[in-house]
């Protein structure tokens, strides 16, 4: 296993920023403990605060380097149900190819090292890779825990199938209208089908 380096990775600590000129080839192991003032220093970052640890693997070899990434925490981000802040686990592996070349290339999992740089800067993919550890849908635990104000917002102007069809046919009542009979037509092929 190669050397380990600890560093804790705030707004004021750059230290996610990584000589690796003067690394030896083979392994080297960076632990990172990103906090809230982390995630605050990026403008557009969905992720409100936390605390997560990182180990960051990289493997240096003659034309390139093998970045690999392992997070787990606890970060804060806003609740699809009620907008509201809420604690989300997070944990996973990633890794970034760095090589040393002067073409540029599209591939996503590819980082080009020009010869004139001296270090790689880690930040945009530590936040990145926190922000996909993230489940597609985020949520307090527990709905109790969801802002009830928000929620009775939203129900009063969220419609769902159901209510749509009782909304629909309490307008159609109260109007008293006669519809075009092609939708009469439609509606009884729906009614046929069930």
């Amino acid at each position: 296993m190669g050397e380990v380096n600890f560093l804790e990775v705030s707004r004021k600590n750059k230290e996610y920023v990584i000589p690796f000129t003067g690394l030896k080839l083979g392994k080297h192991i960076f632990e990172f403990v990103l906090l809230d003032e982390f995630f605050e220093s990026f403008e557009y970052s969905i992720v409100e605060g936390g605390k997560v640890q990182v180990e960051f693997e990289l493997e240096k070899k003659e034309t390139m380097m093998i970045g690999t990434f392992d997070l787990e925490g606890l970060v804060k981000a806003c609740c699809d149900r009620c907008n509201d802040p809420c604690n989300v686990c997070i944990e996973g592996s990633y890794k970034i190819y760095y090589k040393f070349d002067n073409e540029p290339s599209d591939d996503e999992t590819l980082i080009i090292v020009y010869p004139d740089e001296v270090e790689i800067d880690i930040g945009g993919q530590l936040l990145e890779f926190v922000t996909v550890s993230l489940p597609a849908r985020v949520l307090h635990e527990n709905e109790d825990n969801c802002n009830e104000e928000m929620i009775d917002l939203l129900d009063d102007y969220v419609i769902n199938g159901d209510d749509f069809d009782e909304k629909e046919s309490s307008v159609d009542s109260e109007n008293n209208e006669t519809m075009d009979p092609r939708w009469d037509a439609l509606k009884g092929l729906k009614n046929n089908e069930d």
